[in-house]
């Protein structure tokens, strides 16, 4: 029998619809369409798979995309926050914060040398 590289079934399917639509808002059930499964199911091996729900997951891609972006553009925060899905930037400024420790300017700062 051969050995899977990626996640089994319909979840690479629906990690790849997570990371693709990680700024858009979106639903368990059309995450589910998407991989052509049922919603309970994909939450149910998602969660057995990578440790992690499906909400929780999609939060920390929102947040990794965003820092990336704080990281490496001259952006307004503001205009990241909204590409980012965040409701405003004080919300990005608390998950960024509550995340690393930093603010999203200090964030920048640290990293702009780098």
């Amino acid at each position: 029998r051969p050995v899977r590289a990626g996640p089994p079934g319909g979840l690479g399917r629906a990690l790849e619809a997570v990371r693709d639509r990680a700024f858009e808002p979106t639903t368990v059930r059309a995450l589910a369409a998407d991989a052509g499964v049922h919603p309970v199911s994909l939450t149910r091996a998602f969660r057995r798979h990578f440790g992690t729900s499906l909400t929780v997951f999609r939060r920390r891609e929102r947040l990794r995309r965003a820092v990336r972006a704080i990281e490496r553009t001259e952006s307004d925060l503001t205009r990241i926050a909204h590409a980012a899905g965040f409701s405003d930037h004080s919300h990005m400024c608390r998950e960024v914060r509550a995340a690393t420790g930093l603010t999203p300017g200090e964030l920048r700062r640290l990293t702009r040398f780098v």
